[in-house]
């Protein structure tokens, strides 16, 4: 089988990530604010997703044999970043 290049590699990458996000998303565009147990629900979901997603982002950084461990951090810093976060305003009672 035929590798795929970089550019088709990163593309499929993107609209992953899209439908990783797409429920983050829909939580965000609620008319009402979520609930602690919706932030809980949503980190519980979207971590292994996450997760599963960080293995793909993993075939991508490897070239040649090489991973590239910079840019393998870079991408996925932000995703597990947002994963804290939605843990974060789960536990978060003052609001």
């Amino acid at each position: 089988m035929a590798e795929t290049d970089k550019a088709t590699e990163r593309s499929i990458l993107i609209l992953q990530f899209g439908r990783v996000l797409a429920p983050v998303i829909a939580l965000a565009e609620r008319t009402t604010p979520p609930t602690a147990t919706e932030y809980r629900i949503a980190a519980a979901t979207f971590r292994p997703d996450v997760d599963r997603w960080a293995n793909e982002v993993s075939r991508f950084v490897q070239v040649g044999g090489y991973q590239f461990e910079h840019e393998y951090n870079d991408i996925l810093q932000s995703p597990y970043r947002l994963c804290k976060r939605l843990g974060e305003f789960g536990r978060d009672t003052s609001g």
